[in-house]
């Protein structure tokens, strides 16, 4: 720990807005805290769909998702993006776990694979 830490830490505690009965033992409850709850997995997925989700074209391609199957050429034409850029975006979605493709001959259609994050994109409109 820090000199600043203890110092921010001793601040608070001296505060009463703390309970604990140390810098020490509320640092052990911090860790304890973060271990118990923070789990390394979890956050690396949760991180990397939302940095999917971060980009306006990303966005705008899961809302034309949410609405039917999407074939790429429509996403191309209905968003303005070059066959590079598209593919590029979908490809930052499926390495999410958010869009999954299905191939029909030369063709490939997007859809959904997670409604939860369609979910939470409404919730945040």
């Amino acid at each position: 720990m820090s000199k600043s830490d203890l110092n921010r830490i001793q601040r608070l505690l001296k505060s009463g807005l703390s309970k604990a009965e140390s810098p020490a033992q509320y640092m052990r409850e911090l860790k304890r805290l973060v271990r118990d709850e923070v789990h390394k997995g979890a956050i690396e997925r949760q991180s990397k769909i939302l940095k999917a989700l971060s980009n306006p074209e990303r966005l705008k391609i899961m809302k034309l998702l949410s609405a039917r199957k999407v074939c790429v050429c429509e996403i191309m034409a209905a968003l303005g993006l070059s066959q590079t850029t598209t593919s590029y975006h979908l490809r930052v979605l499926r390495s999410a776990g958010l869009v999954k493709g299905e191939k029909r001959g030369k063709w490939v259609f997007y859809t959904i694979s997670s409604p939860d994050a369609m979910r939470l994109l409404e919730k945040v409109a």
